[in-house]
C-alpha cells in the first residue's frame, strides 16, 4: 500500500540527480539584501511584545 501511493527513489539515483547543473543551487541574496534581512529582523525583534 505505501509503494501505491508514493514514490520511493533509492539514494543513488538522488545523488546522480543532483549532481545535474539545473539542480544546482545558486546564489540569489546579495549583500544589500542580507543587510535588509538583518535590519528588518532586528526592528521586528524590537517592536514584538
Amino acid at each position: 500500500m505505501f509503494k501505491e501511493r508514493f514514490r520511493v527513489k533509492s539514494v543513488d539515483s538522488i545523488l546522480r540527480e543532483s549532481e545535474k547543473p539545473e539542480y544546482s543551487l545558486k546564489r540569489a541574496l546579495t549583500a544589500i539584501d542580507l543587510t535588509a534581512l538583518g535590519v528588518g529582523l532586528s526592528s521586528a525583534r524590537e517592536f514584538s511584545p
